[in-house]
Formats: C-alpha cells, sequence, structure tokens
C-alpha cells in the first residue's frame, strides 16, 4: 500500500524535533525570567517601604501621637515627618504617586496623619475611608509585616509602625506600575530577541551538524535507491570512516552489496542460459507440435480408412452370408439328388438283370460313358465337379430317356418276349426323368460355375450322338444299363460328395462369416481407439501450443531481466 504521508529527511526530522526542544526550553527560560525581573522588580519596588518604615519609626519611637490633635501641623512630629514624606516623594517623584501615613489613635478610626499624595492631599485627622486599602492595612497591622497589593496602575505597599500606648500607624505608598510595566515589557522584549537569535545560531549550528551526521545517509540512500532500480555500479563499495552506527551500517551495506553482487552475477548468467536453452525448448515444442499436427492429420487419415475397410468387411460379411445361404440350399438339394440317385441306382440294378442278356451289344456306350465320365472327374475344384455331376446327370438322364425308348422300341419289336423289358423301360424312362428334373435343379443353381458343365455337354452330346447310332443293337441297351447303374453310382458318390463339400463350404464360410464379423468389430475397435488417439494427439498438440506460449512469456521476461541486470555493473 503506497504511504500517503509527505516524503521527508532525517535531516529535516532532527533539525525539527532539536529546534522545538530549544523553543521549548527558551520558552520555558522567557517565561522564568520574566517572572524573575517582575519578582525583582516587585521586590526593589517594596524594598522601599521597609526604608522608609524606619525613618517613620524613628521619628515616631516614643512620641504621643495625641499630641497632634491639639497642635495638628504646627507639632513638632508632624513637622518631621512632613520633611521626611516630603523628601521621599521628592525622591520617587516619578516612581511614587502617593504617600500617607494613617493611624487608628487619632480619634479611635483610622485617620490620616499626614497626606502626600499627588491624586488627593488629606488633612490630618480626616477619616480613612477606602475600604479595600482599609483591609490591607489592618492585615499588615495584624501580621505586623509589609502587605503588597499588586494592580494594573498601582503598586501600593503597606508598612505598619509601633507608636507610643499600642497606637498603629501604617505608611501607605502607591508605586506608579506603569514604569515599572515598560521595565519588564523593554526586559522580556530584549530577552526575546537574544532567544530568537540564539535560536537562528542554533538553527544554523544544529543544519551544519545533521548535514554532516546524515551525509553517510545520503550515500546509503543513494546507493539502495540505484539497488532498488537495478541500475548502478555494485563494483563500488560505501566509503565511510565512522565508528557509529552509521559505520556499521555502511559496513553491513557493503556486505550486503557483495553478496548482492554474487546473487546477481549468478541470475544474470542463469538469465542468460535459460534465455538460450529457452529459445532452444521453443524450437523444440514448435517442431514437436508440427510433428504432432502430422501425426493427427495421419491419424485422421488412418481413421478414415479403418473405417472404409469397416464397411468394406459389413459389405463382404453380408455378401458371404448370401453366399453361405446359396451353399446350404445347394448342399439340400444335393441331398434331394443324392436320394433320387439312390432310388436310380436301385431301379437300375433292376433293369440291369433284364438287360445282363444284352450286355455284349453296349460295350461301345460303355466306352463312351467310361469317356465321359473321366472327363466329368477331371474338372477342377468342387464347383467344378458340381457342374460336370450335374451335366453328367442331365446326360445320362436324356440317355437313359434315349435308351428306355430304344429299349421299348425293340421290345415291341421282340414282341411277347419283350413285354417285361417294357416295363423295365418305362420305369427307367421315368428314373431318368426325375434324375433330369433333380439335374436341372442343381443346374439352376449352380449357373455361376456353368462353364466347365458347358464342355462336359459337349463330352455328353458326343456320347448321345454314339448311343444314337449304337441304338439299333439290343447288347447297345445292356451296357448302356452297366453303364448307367455305374453312373447312378458315380452320381451318388458326387452328389455326396458334393454334399460334403458344401456342407464343409458352408462351415467354412460360416467361420469366415465369423472370422470377418470380428474382424469388423476389431477395426470398429481400431477405429475408436484411432479416434482417441486423435483426440489424444490434439490435446498434446494444444499443451505443446501452451508451453510454446509459456516459454514465449519466459523469454520475454528472461530478456527483460537481462536488459535490467544490463544497467548494472556487476563486474
Amino acid at each position: 500500500m503506497k504511504n500517503s504521508k509527505k516524503r521527508t529527511t532525517i535531516r529535516k526530522q532532527w533539525i525539527k524535533s532539536i529546534m522545538l526542544l530549544v523553543a521549548a526550553i527558551f520558552i520555558v527560560i522567557g517565561i522564568s525570567n520574566f517572572l524573575l525581573i517582575s519578582t525583582i522588580i516587585k521586590k526593589a519596588a517594596t524594598s522601599i517601604g521597609p526604608e522608609l518604615s524606619t525613618i517613620i519609626s524613628y521619628e515616631l519611637e516614643g512620641k504621643d501621637l495625641h499630641s497632634l490633635v491639639t497642635k495638628k501641623e504646627k507639632s513638632e512630629i508632624y513637622i518631621k515627618l512632613d520633611k521626611s514624606l516630603t523628601a521621599f516623594a521628592d525622591k520617587g517623584k516619578d516612581l511614587v504617586d502617593n504617600v500617607y501615613i494613617v493611624s487608628d489613635g487619632l480619634n479611635g478610626k483610622w485617620s490620616y496623619v499626614i497626606d502626600k499624595s499627588k491624586e488627593h492631599n488629606a488633612a490630618l485627622g480626616d477619616e480613612f475611608s477606602d475600604s479595600v486599602n482599609l483591609d490591607k492595612i489592618k492585615k499588615a497591622v495584624e501580621s505586623n509585616q509589609p502587605e503588597v497589593q499588586d494592580s494594573t496602575d498601582h503598586l501600593s505597599i503597606y508598612v505598619p509602625v509601633k507608636a507610643e500606648q499600642n497606637t498603629n500607624a501604617v505608611i501607605c505608598i502607591d508605586i506608579n506600575a506603569k514604569p515599572i510595566n515598560k521595565a519588564k515589557v523593554v526586559l522580556s522584549g530584549f530577552i526575546i530577541v537574544l532567544m530568537v537569535l540564539a535560536l537562528l545560531i542554533v538553527r544554523f549550528i544544529v543544519g551544519r551538524m545533521t548535514k554532516r551526521q546524515t551525509r553517510s545517509i545520503n550515500i546509503l540512500v543513494n546507493k539502495m535507491r540505484d539497488m532498488a532500480n537495478l541500475e548502478g555500479d555494485l563494483t563500488k563499495r560505501i566509503d565511510i570512516e565512522s565508528n557509529d552506527e552509521i559505520g556499521d551500517l555502511a559496513s553491513y551495506t557493503n556486505k550486503m552489496l557483495d553478496t548482492i553482487q554474487d546473487m546477481l552475477k549468478q541470475v544474470k548468467m542463469v538469465s542468460n542460459h535459460l534465455n538460450s536453452t529457452n529459445e532452444e525448448f521453443t524450437q523444440e515444442f514448435i517442431s514437436a507440435a508440427e510433428h504432432f499436427e502430422g501425426m493427427s492429420n495421419s491419424t485422421e487419415n488412418i481413421s478414415e480408412r479403418i473405417k472404409n475397410q469397416t464397411d468394406n468387411l459389413s459389405e463382404t460379411s453380408n455378401a458371404i452370408r448370401q453366399i453361405n445361404d446359396a451353399v446350404t440350399q445347394v448342399a439340400e438339394n444335393s441331398q434331394l439328388v443324392t436320394e433320387q440317385a439312390i432310388n436310380t441306382s436301385q431301379n437300375a440294378k433292376e433293369g440291369n438283370q433284364v438287360i445282363i442278356q444284352l450286355e455284349h451289344h453296349s460295350k461301345d456306350i460303355s466306352q463312351v460313358v467310361d469317356k465321359t465320365s473321366n472327363l466329368v472327374m477331371g474338372l477342377g475344384g468342387k464347383s467344378e465337379q458340381i457342374n460336370g455331376i450335374a451335366d453328367t446327370i442331365a446326360a445320362i438322364a436324356s440317355q437313359t430317356n434315349l435308351l428306355a425308348l430304344n429299349a421299348s422300341i425293340e421290345a415291341a419289336r421282340a414282341g411277347e418276349q419283350g413285354k417285361g423289358f417294357v416295363v423295365v423301360a418305362e420305369e427307367v424312362r421315368k428314373l431318368a426323368e426325375e434324375s433330369s428334373k433333380s439335374s436341372q435343379e442343381i443346374f439352376t443353381l449352380i449357373q455361376e460355375v456353368r462353364k466347365g458343365i458347358d464342355d462336359a455337354a459337349v463330352s455328353m452330346k458326343h456320347v448321345s450322338q454314339k448311343t444314337l447310332e449304337q441304338n439299333t443293337f439290343v447288347e447297345d441297351a445292356a451296357c448302356k444299363f452297366n453303364e448307367i447303374v455305374k453312373s447312378i453310382t458315380n452320381v451318388s458318390n458326387m452328389v455326396e460328395e458334393v454334399s460334403s463339400a458344401a456342407e464343409e463350404m458352408a462351415s467354412n464360410i460360416t467361420m469366415i462369416t465369423s472370422q470377418i464379423e470380428n474382424l469388423a468389430a476389431i477395426s470398429e475397435e481400431n477405429s475408436a481407439s484411432t479416434e482417441e488417439i486423435a483426440a489424444g494427439i490434439e490435446k498434446q498438440v494444444g499443451s505443446v501450443n501452451t508451453l510454446i506460449d509459456m516459454t514465449k512469456n519466459l523469454n520475454s521476461i528472461s530478456e527483460e531481466l537481462i536488459q535490467k541486470l544490463s544497467k548494472l555493473k556487476l563486474e
């Protein structure tokens, strides 16, 4: 808090205190001198009374005052008293205004004996009627000591005198107080002038003394002011040769300057180091902020890519789920085909028993079917096998239908002997139609892999052409039935393989779907993690920017400190 008092100096305070003390002493001395002068003048004035009373007492001693009543002014006593009072009045005419004698022995009352006053001249025997003075007169008689009454204009003295026969007389003197007061004023003025001159002399002496005493303090103040403002030369020391407290203060101040100089040297060195280090920190923080911003941008790109990957995985998972449904449907249809193939195989075996006798006529058909079977077996991949099997089933069904038709024609030619064969051929034809329907269903489900089956269809057409060429021979029918049995058996096995492969594919697709869903979940977690990392990086960027601002602020503070310290001479 700022001090609201007006600034002053120790020198002024010392001068003020000393001058107030000296002035108080002079005032006390002046008052004492005034009282002393008044007392001396008063005593000098009152000393007149005892001197005059001695003379009057000598004149009145042993005298009968009653003779004054009879002889009055012609009395010897009166003449002597008049002579003495006249001489006294003439001697102190400038000082004494009234002088008279009163007595209580003339007529039983206090009366004038003689009066040499300037203001009035009472006759012998006149009654004294001044009650104020009368009280003082009676008091002086009772105490047998002079009484003094001090008023503004007069100094009244009452001196008692013993006469004969216990007669009391009192000499009354009124001294003019104006000369006395004038003397008091003159003496007082002279004393005041002396005191003023003395005060001026004392002021000069005190000023010189305090200036000499405070010179060292001013040196200390100037040094401290330079230190407070971080200015000046700290290599110089205060040179004060004094054995008092000021000397001790100068000595301790020099020690403090040594300590402060060493400390400021360290501060300056640390400030320079701090300034250079702070600049390096600022550059490093700026570089770190740029790296963090680059990392933030990269993280945002990674997050965007992971998000896109997650979306793609979701789409892939949906597509694989659809494929899984399709494969499941294929497996179910394959199971139906397997059942139909088993039934067809059973019927074909029965028909084979009928046409065994025609077996030697179907060797060429067996060779063609073997070639077709080898072609179907050569298809790569499980999907190609399925297509080949479907084409084979379709071809076999078609060929079986033709064989059945040919068998019916041949049986019709055979007459009664071929009736049983006609029944078998009809059953074979029905089974062929059912196999054709099943193969058509399989063909519909696996259209996407039709290319490999087309190649097999070409071969099967070749087989069909070969079969048509051999339909005139009954033994071809037997061979074809044998091939039908084999083909149906193969179809049954292949359909089982297809079903197993489809189930395995469904299981694998389910596993793949699960893995893709897990991968999608992991991608979502990675996306969330990258977002958290990006947020953390942004937070770190903010922290680094804050540190940059702090280092810049610290740099400005250190530069300001260095600038202030540069004003000091430390070495």
